[in-house]
């Protein structure tokens, strides 16, 4: 079983849950609908642009890695498929701020081993797609 990036919907979920915030206390944090967060995480509703990103990471007090990788998913499925490639070809790192490559590598693997493991896929499996 191949192991794949979360999408938008799933993190955003699981770093809601993981920090423990109601849909309803962090739409009144970030000044949205408690549907608005429901939309979100069904995916039924378009990821929120850079500066409501920004809210979202503050009210959910994420630490830096899981920013990193937040930001990250939430910027790329903005993307549509066929700027996907243009944009990593051109600009590789897309946020100038985190333009230090290991970084982001050791953000990325500690927060999506977190997921993972919350998604229950033992280390095993993981070594194994290695």
């Amino acid at each position: 079983m191949p192991i794949k990036m979360p999408n938008f919907k799933e993190f955003f979920r699981y770093l809601r849950e993981k920090h423990g915030i109601r849909k309803s206390d962090l739409a009144k944090k970030v000044g949205v609908s408690k549907q608005y967060i429901g939309e979100l995480e069904a995916g039924r509703v378009k990821q929120p642009t850079k500066n409501r990103c920004d809210t979202f990471v503050e009210a959910l007090k994420l630490t830096d890695d899981e920013r990193i990788v937040f930001m990250r998913i939430a910027f790329y499925e903005r993307l549509s498929e066929e700027s996907k490639t243009f944009y990593g070809i051109i600009y590789g790192d897309l946020f100038s701020e985190y333009t230090d490559a290991i970084k982001v590598a050791n953000a990325k693997i500690k927060v999506l081993n977190e997921y993972w493991k919350f998604k229950g896929i033992t280390n095993e499996e993981m070594s194994a797609m290695r």
